[in-house]
């Protein structure tokens, strides 16, 4: 009994009738057509929820070992109980080794389109060369969703490393033999 709204005609044949308004807490409405009025019925308010992200593919964490291809093969499952909008992947290599590392970002997108689907299933091959990688370096990454109410989700930040070859087969260690002297 605090707001009453006339609805219109959605449709040529008068089958179909609405309103447009945005709820923000739960009530009951009732509708009155010629001055009957029907039953009460409750509106339920259900709160919108970030996206889910369920990273698949590759296992955490992942070793490119020598011979292997150099990609990363990425399955992703994104759901929402409303709608996603957007979804990136954002990776960044590491090159060099003690004091010269350095680091790279990239923002990659996924070559689906995403439209306000409740489920995707998205999947992307990361050519490791494509992002300048090379043996010894690694790769970080997450995935950052965003759903059609503007919340933003983030992944669990993914490792994947290119096994260096030189350093496994280095003979250093073998060489040099062990120090047994005092500091």
């Amino acid at each position: 009994d605090k707001e009453t709204y006339t609805l219109r005609k959605l449709d040529a044949s008068g089958q179909r009738w609405g309103f447009n308004k945005v709820l923000t807490k739960p009530g009951f409405y009732q509708v009155i057509i010629d001055g009957k009025k029907s039953d009460f019925y409750q509106v339920e308010i259900i709160p919108d929820q970030p996206v889910a992200i369920k990273i698949i593919n590759p296992e955490q964490p992942s070793t490119i070992d020598f011979g292997q291809p150099q990609r990363v093969d990425l399955k992703v499952l994104l759901t929402d109980d409303y709608g996603i909008s957007d979804a990136v992947i954002h990776a960044t290599t590491a090159s060099g080794k003690g004091e010269a590392v350095s680091f790279k970002t990239h923002k990659l997108n996924f070559s689906t389109a995403i439209k306000n689907q409740r489920s995707l299933d998205l999947r992307k091959q990361l050519g490791l060369a494509g992002l300048g990688m090379k043996a010894g370096d690694e790769l970080y990454f997450f995935i950052n969703a965003t759903d059609n109410h503007g919340q933003q989700s983030r992944s669990d930040m993914y490792f994947v490393s290119i096994q260096d070859t030189a350093a496994l087969m280095s003979m250093a260690g073998i060489d040099n033999g062990v120090n047994l002297v005092p500091e």
